[in-house]
């Protein structure tokens, strides 16, 4: 009878390392738009183009709900990138004089009376609503800031330079003085009592002031 030999044999595996995780890179810091800190201040205007005939009345302008209540009762709204509750600047213009009132809660901060040209007010106090007295059909543009001094400036050469035009009666003696601004001729006769002849024959234009 045959001997059996019984060999054990192992099945060797290489030992693998146990895997550590990683731990993740730090995340790159993240710039900030200044957007998202800080963000712009910005300028709302009414019209949004052009001008606005304003009627004989009271026109009032809310800066936090963004509309302008007309006198006879209607209502515009106001355009903003997004939502501002005051104002501290203000850039204006109209052809016919009228009054302004800044209010910010029904309590009076400023007001004035405000000619025909354009007019720039900074630094002004902090408002919320604006109201706008009118006795004639008046053209009107205005433009309001967050910043003090937000508003852009305005200078027209019409504004610095208006042409003038000097009427003189038949004695050639200076009797009266127009200019035209935007369109509207504005006159004031000079009254001297010197002169009896007050009736213009003659205008004389001198042309606006430019620089040198």
């Amino acid at each position: 009878m045959e001997t059996v030999v019984i060999r054990r044999t192992t099945n060797i595996f290489p030992i693998e390392e146990p895997t550590v995780p990683k731990e993740p890179s730090p995340e790159p810091p993240v710039n900030r738009s200044p957007l998202q800190d800080d963000p712009p201040r910005i300028i709302i205007n009414y019209p949004q183009t052009g001008r606005k005939i304003l009627p004989v009345g009271s026109t009032t302008i809310n800066v936090k709900q963004k509309k302008v209540t007309l006198p006879g009762g209607d209502v515009e709204p106001i355009y903003a990138a997004r939502p501002i509750k005051t104002c501290r600047s203000f850039l204006i213009y109209v052809d016919q004089p009228v009054d302004i009132r800044l209010t910010r809660r029904g309590t009076l901060l400023f007001g004035s009376s405000i000619f025909p040209e354009w007019t720039r007010v900074t630094d002004a106090p902090e408002f919320g609503n604006i109201n706008i007295t009118t006795t004639t059909d008046t053209s009107f543009y205005i433009a309001m800031a967050e910043d003090p001094d937000g508003v852009p400036e305005y200078m027209p050469d019409r504004r610095l330079s208006p042409a003038a035009y000097l009427g003189y009666n038949a004695a050639d003696e200076l009797v009266s003085i127009k200019k035209n601004i935007n369109g509207t001729v504005y006159r004031r006769d000079i009254d001297d009592p010197d002169i009896a002849d007050k009736v213009v024959t003659k205008w004389v234009e001198y042309g606006a002031w430019t620089p040198t």
